[in-house]
Order: structure tokens, then sequence, then C-alpha cells
């Protein structure tokens, strides 16, 4: 969830837009977390079909209902608490 202006600015200071493939926004979706539509628009968005779909978040009421929308919720406490957490789901480590 983020204000009109603040997560462009943060894409921008650190150069990282062209490491996604979308980018999704609450403000301009309209639709802020932890709103199961938020997530489902998300996902539905890629017109694709998914084995697995993850969502990595700091905050631990946005990741509460993703299991009930066969999203699977990781914790973030650090890139150690997500590689771990990946690695599990992985058959060869990240």
């Amino acid at each position: 969830n983020a204000y009109e202006g603040h997560a462009e600015r943060i894409l921008k200071r650190f150069n990282i837009e062209h490491l996604f493939d979308r980018i999704f926004i609450s403000y301009k979706c309209k639709l802020v977390k932890p709103d199961k539509e938020f997530y489902l628009h998300c996902v539905n968005s890629f017109g694709k079909k998914y084995d697995a779909v993850y969502m990595v978040d700091d905050t631990e009421k946005n990741l509460l209902t993703l299991s009930d929308i066969g999203i699977t919720p990781i914790k973030y406490t650090g890139v150690e608490s997500v590689t771990k957490a990946l690695n599990g789901y992985f058959d060869y480590p990240l």
C-alpha cells in the first residue's frame, strides 16, 4: 500500500523498476492489502495459470488470508528469511 508517488520515487531512486514484470501500487489499482481482491487482481493480470504464487510482505495482516486464495505467504524479516522460505519450495538452492 502506498500513497501517490511514494513507490515511484523508491523505484527510481534505486533504479530497480526494470527488475519487475509488473508493478502494482495500491492507489493506482484502487485496492489495498489485505483485500483479497488486490491479490487476485495482481495474479489475474498476467492472464495465466501458475503452479505456485508467493507473496512476501513484512506485515502479518497482509499475509493472513492468502492461503485461502491459493497464494503462499512468506513473512519478510530479512533477505535470509525469504531465501530460507523459498528454498523449501524449490529443488535447487537460491
